[in-house]
């Protein structure tokens, strides 16, 4: 096999126009989010007695769902990763973020590992329809999603860019690696 050629190395710390993107993606998530809880709690859908209470659990369970995220992708580095994956966590720039240093995965590997928290997380943010509280689950899935703009604008660099066939993880962001 053909070595590989670094196609891209991306610091997403020092790369503004990077963190501008997922700052906007966020906010309009966010957004797009208030506007859906506004439009319900107008239209008299809910009947959840909101309170201080209501409020400390879509707290925790938002704090919580954040954490769950960042496992998830821990716990798929070590799947896809085995024994090479040394796996840590951590938060800056006002993100958390999971990291496996040096770890190289296909292309499709590494999508996997940025979407399903994604996916996962928003699923298990339904929990709370058990207990029926069908806004505090809107609430925390919106929330969380604006948290995984960072997540999209990666994969979305990944897939837009064909001639992408591994990915490494780095501590400050990701390195695309092509034939």
């Amino acid at each position: 096999m053909a070595s590989m050629t670094l196609i891209r190395d991306i610091d997403l710390f020092d790369d503004q126009d990077l963190l501008r993107r997922i700052t906007l993606t966020s906010l309009v998530t966010l957004g797009v989010g208030v506007a859906l809880v506004v439009a319900w709690l107008v239209s008299g859908w809910s009947h959840e007695q909101v309170g201080p209470l209501w409020l400390v659990g879509a707290v925790v369970a938002t704090l919580v769902s954040f954490g769950v995220h960042e496992l998830v992708h821990g716990v798929l580095f070590k799947v896809y990763g085995g024994s090479k994956a040394h796996v840590s966590f951590g938060a800056r720039a006002g993100m958390l973020y999971a990291t496996a240093p040096g770890l190289v995965l296909t292309r499709h590997r590494f999508e996997v590992v940025l979407m399903a928290p994604t996916i996962l997380v928003s699923l298990a943010s339904l929990v709370p329809l058990v207990w029926g509280c069908p806004l505090m689950c809107v609430v925390v899935c919106l929330i969380h999603l604006s948290g995984c703009a960072g997540d999209w604008a990666f994969a979305r660099i990944i897939h837009q860019d064909h001639l992408v066939v591994t990915c490494e993880d780095t501590d400050r962001g990701i390195r695309l690696y092509g034939l």
